[in-house]
Order: C-alpha cells, then sequence, then structure tokens
C-alpha cells in the first residue's frame, strides 16, 4: 500500500466512524488496531466515539441540572460546587457561562 492509498483509507475509516459505524466492525473491516482509526479521527476531525455506559447521558443530564441549581443560589464559587459534585471547576465556568449566554444568571 503507497501513501497515497493509505491516506484514502484513512478518510474512509474516519467516514466510517462519523457515519456511526462501531468501532470494532471498523477495526475488523479495515483490518487495523484503534489507534490507527483513533489517528485517523483526529486528523480528519471527527469525533471519536467513546464508550458511555446505559444510561450515562442520563445521570450527566441530572447532574448539570444540580449544577444549574447550586449555580441559581446565591451566587456560590465554582470550586465548591465542583467538590460537591465531583466535577471540575472548568465544567461549572462552562455551565454558568452556557448559563450567562442564555440569559439565565
Amino acid at each position: 500500500m503507497n501513501h497515497s492509498e493509505f491516506i484514502q483509507q484513512q478518510r474512509e475509516m474516519a467516514g466510517a466512524i462519523q457515519q456511526g459505524y462501531s468501532l470494532e466492525k471498523v477495526c475488523s473491516h479495515f483490518k487495523r488496531n484503534k489507534e490507527t482509526i483513533r489517528l485517523a479521527c483526529v486528523k480528519y476531525r471527527v469525533v471519536f466515539p467513546r464508550k458511555v455506559p446505559p444510561g450515562a447521558k442520563k445521570d450527566r443530564v441530572v447532574y448539570v441540572i444540580r449544577i444549574v441549581a447550586a449555580l441559581l443560589k446565591d451566587n456560590p464559587c465554582p470550586s465548591d460546587i465542583g467538590r460537591e459534585f465531583n466535577v471540575s471547576r472548568q465544567y461549572v465556568h462552562q455551565i454558568k457561562k452556557q448559563m450567562v449566554k442564555a440569559g439565565l444568571l
């Protein structure tokens, strides 16, 4: 396989991930390891899939709602909220920034 064929295969691998094919299926089809596919996704700016446990999105929404509620109380420090919910202060600050942008704070 020459360089141009490899580049084309990288595009195809990233495209397959973007279309929603599972990482295992793409690995099997292209006979490449996960790291090679991850690098192709990075190169072509495709979000590399992460395994999310069932219900994780629901849990995340609940966390965000709880953080929003905490931010609405007396304007506390993001570090304190982060410690309370076991998330980083940066994450709390991102939520706060989105709330300000939406006009909620």
